[in-house]
This record gives C-alpha cells, structure tokens and sequence, in this order.
C-alpha cells in the first residue's frame, strides 16, 4: 500500500452511490481510500447513510438484505470518523452562513479543518468551498 497523498471528506452520498448504485465515479472515489486518497468523515454519516438506504428500501428501490450489506461494505472501508461534537459549533455558523443543512455544513467545517477535499454529488456546496469534488 502507498502512502495516502489525498485527503477527502465523502458526503454519504458518495456512499450510498459507490455501493447500492454502483456508480463508477463513487466507486472509483472509494477504492482510493487508503491508497491514494487519505478519507475522514464527521460521525454523521453513520445515521445519514442508514437513512439514505431506509429510503431506499422503503421505496422498493432495494431489499433489507442489500441496505445490510451496502452498510457493510462501507464499515469496511478506511475512513477516519471525527466527532460532530468537536465541530458541531462552527458547523452551526456554516449552515447559517451558507444556507446548508447542519449535516452539510458538518462536512464542509471537517473539510475546512482538515484542508481536505469536499467529495460530494450534491451541488449545494457548489460556490462554497474552493476545493470541491463535485460527482455528477
């Protein structure tokens, strides 16, 4: 294994994407980790990965059984978590500021702090921070 040269923080999105989509951008973005690409995420994206793939099972886009493993697939990844509570106030400053839900503004904080790349699909952060991975 290589040394890390990246550091990321993945929105849960790039997650749920990677492996219930199997979208390649997501999957490419994952595979990185622990190679090229140093992952950090805030503590959040446990409850917001979980709930991603409710819906999604609730919808009757996927079984229970794939939501288990999608989260299983994710456990497995090397992914440095930080605790919500450590930035949760300068998190509050940056949805106010910015418009952003509190989660999404837990990302953008942990990217900030760690200078790390933001990797998201979500274009709300689009014009908010300067050294964003917007997917499409």
């Amino acid at each position: 294994m290589t040394s890390a040269t990246t550091r990321a923080v993945l929105d849960a999105n790039v997650y749920v994407r990677a492996s219930v989509e199997e979208n390649d951008v997501a999957r490419e973005w994952t595979m990185r980790l622990g190679l090229s690409v140093r992952g950090h995420a805030p503590d959040v994206v446990w409850p917001e990965l979980t709930n991603a793939l409710r819906n999604l099972v609730t919808g009757g886009v996927i079984a229970r059984d794939d939501a288990l493993a999608a989260i299983e697939l994710v456990r497995r990844l090397p992914v440095e978590l930080h605790p919500g509570r450590e930035i949760a106030d300068h998190a509050l400053d940056a949805a106010l500021r910015h418009g952003l839900t509190a989660y999404d503004a837990t990302y953008l904080v942990l990217a900030e702090a760690l200078g790390a790349t933001l990797v998201t699909f979500d274009t709300d952060f689009v014009g908010v921070y300067d050294r964003l991975e917007l997917l499409t």
